[in-house]
């Protein structure tokens, strides 16, 4: 027979569980899905084909520094000065614009000293993603389809007498940069790389930007070639076009830097 005090711990410990799992269904992921690591790769390629540094070239101004580099208020402040006197002021891999920026650091709790750096863009590509209605188990519908056309302007609109259109067609010279059969294999096969990078590739797009989170069980490209001779690698560094690298704060070197006195 169970005391009094006993039930009462196990209706509480009952309670807790239940109000742990409704919050863990509600939160946002912080570590996106194969799916929307495909997905992300593909928008990025898009908007930004320069990757995590990539801005509005119309810009009147370019940034002071790479944009991975610079603190978010670093980047709001630079966004100011350029919007009066620009068309855009998008920034980074997933061309976020000022007000969509700063409506990302209130819902993610961000006090604007964040570096905004691949990891942080990634992060809130994702937030846009799942604002939008995407989730790991959602159906590759054209509704999904077009609300992320909402988010992102190189996207297509899927059906619709505006089908294949960016939901801001000539607005800042905006236009869709891909067609909606290559945006419905993305949505539906967002987890196969191979699919995702053939897709960039009938876009017109380079596929050479990777994201900053690598695949699953995948080892990272600076470690494969730790016992490689030579210059040493950048931590999490990012190929993008025209060969250069992104800068990081963390080198991982290539020899030992202790073998030599």
């Amino acid at each position: 027979m169970l005391r009094r005090g006993t039930i009462r711990r196990g209706l509480a410990l009952g309670l807790t569980a239940g109000f742990m799992a409704q919050a863990a269904l509600a939160a946002p992921q912080s570590v996106p899905s194969a799916k929307a690591r495909g997905l992300m790769r593909f928008i990025g390629a898009l908007e930004a084909p320069g990757g995590y540094d990539d801005f509005y070239r119309g810009v009147s101004s370019p940034p002071p520094a790479p944009l991975s580099t610079m603190t978010i208020n670093s980047v709001l402040a630079w966004q100011a000065r350029v919007t009066r006197t620009s068309r855009s002021a998008a920034a980074g891999r997933y061309q976020i614009i000022p007000s969509t920026l700063r409506k990302l650091v209130r819902e993610m709790g961000l006090t604007g000293k964040e570096d905004f750096d691949a990891t942080l863009q990634d992060s809130m590509a994702l937030r846009l993603l799942t604002d939008a209605g995407w989730t790991p188990n959602a159906a590759p519908t054209d509704a999904l389809g077009s609300s992320l056309a909402r988010v992102w302007a190189s996207l297509p609109l899927l059906g619709g007498a505006d089908e294949g259109l960016s939901a801001y067609d000539g607005i800042a010279g905006n236009h869709a940069l891909t067609t909606p059969s290559i945006f419905r294999n993305v949505l539906a096969h967002g987890d196969k790389p191979k699919v995702v990078q053939a897709a960039i590739r009938a876009s017109g797009k380079s596929v050479r930007v990777e994201d900053s989170q690598p695949e699953p069980h995948a080892t990272p490209e600076p470690f494969a070639r730790l016992w490689q001779v030579g210059a040493p690698h950048a931590f999490g560094a990012r190929q993008i076009a025209g060969g250069r690298l992104a800068a990081s704060k963390v080198v991982v070197f290539t020899n030992d830097p202790f073998a030599v006195n």
